[in-house]
């Protein structure tokens, strides 16, 4: 099976998937001069923000554009996003330029899967009213843990660091004074956005949003007859990727296949005789299954390098046997992200 399947891994250049999932969007109010009013899709009721806080919104992903207002102080701001996929997660917020001029940027994050039980990913942005900064992540023993130099008003810098107890230190770049600190807790598998905003002159502060790690898998869409799925993805700690895909109670007389290709648009497989049954996968290969009476398997062990450069791809189950007119049944797509 590895045979099979690991030069289509390593040289298939795939369109990221858009399934019907979600959008998730973290917006920030760094305007130390009161609470800032969020409505969303033009709805008119508007939320409160305080400063240095941020208000989560979930929308569900059909590819239609998301309007966001907030006002401030008599400040309106207004922008709309559009996301390419499902899943993506984005942080919108209120800010000062290093001049202090009001601006409201938008940032889609990076939600790259990390280790299963292994670090977590901390994020330093600068969105103050300030000159360059250093940002430093120090730990319970004072030990630099991570250092983000010279960073520029919407500048960003990530690092990988082990989950514990932190404090976050800005200082002017190059400087040796502490001018804000907070304390700061790394988990594993999660990211963890933190934003200096706000000015010296008044109030800075820091905008904390934690996001759990990207799932390696997603599933959508129906499934149909009688048999069900098990999608595991997982990555280790020397960057290698095993995939562990399990089909249970195929029917006696079936036949069990795997496809594995991209996402596409959804077939409904109810017009040529399988109702209720879609197929979601725009196929690049058929495999064939490891069964055992009623069950069927696929196991893949990817290496780092070709884990590492893994597109995104979408899997599904077929299989024979059901009383349908077709005599198939399919179960839901799934996709998997291991980069």
């Amino acid at each position: 099976m590895s045979n099979l399947l690991l030069p289509l891994l390593a040289s298939a250049a795939l369109a990221l998937p858009t399934p019907a999932q979600q959008t998730n969007i973290n917006v920030g109010n760094g305007f130390p001069s009161g609470p800032a009013q969020l409505d969303v899709l033009n709805l008119g009721v508007p939320v409160d923000i305080p400063f240095a806080s941020n208000q989560s919104v979930i929308i569900g992903f059909d590819g239609s554009p998301i309007d966001l207002t907030l006002d401030q102080g008599g400040l309106t701001f207004q922008t709309t996003l559009t996301p390419p996929t499902a899943g993506d997660s984005y942080s919108v917020v209120a800010h000062f330029d290093a001049s202090g001029t009001p601006r409201f940027s938008t940032f889609l994050e990076d939600r790259s899967p990390l280790q299963l039980g292994g670090p977590g990913r901390v994020v330093a942005r600068h969105l103050a009213a300030f000159g360059a900064v250093d940002v430093r992540l120090v730990d319970a023993g004072g030990a630099v843990a991570a250092t983000f130099s010279s960073l520029s008003n919407a500048q960003d810098a990530s690092a990988d660091v082990a989950p514990a107890d932190y404090t976050l230190e800005v200082l002017p770049a190059g400087g040796s004074t502490v001018v804000l600190s907070t304390p700061v807790t790394v988990e594993s598998g999660f990211l963890r956005i933190l934003s200096i905003v706000g000015s010296p002159a008044d109030q800075l502060g820091v905008l904390d949003v934690m996001i759990e790690r990207r799932e390696t898998v997603f599933t959508f869409g129906p499934s149909c007859g009688g048999a069900s799925a098990s999608y595991f993805a997982g990555l280790d700690p020397d960057g290698s990727a095993d995939l562990a895909f399990v089909l249970f109670e195929v029917p006696v007389s079936g036949t069990a296949f795997l496809l594995a290709g991209v996402s596409g648009a959804p077939i409904d497989l109810g017009l040529v005789g399988a109702p209720g049954c879609e197929l979601g996968v725009d196929p690049f290969a058929v495999l064939p299954l490891t069964q055992f009476g009623s069950t069927a398997f696929f196991d893949l062990s990817l290496p780092p390098a070709v884990a590492a450069s893994a597109p995104v791809l979408a899997w599904q189950f077929v299989y024979t046997g059901e009383s349908n007119p077709l005599g198939i049944g399919a179960a839901e797509t799934a996709l998997t992200f291991l980069n």
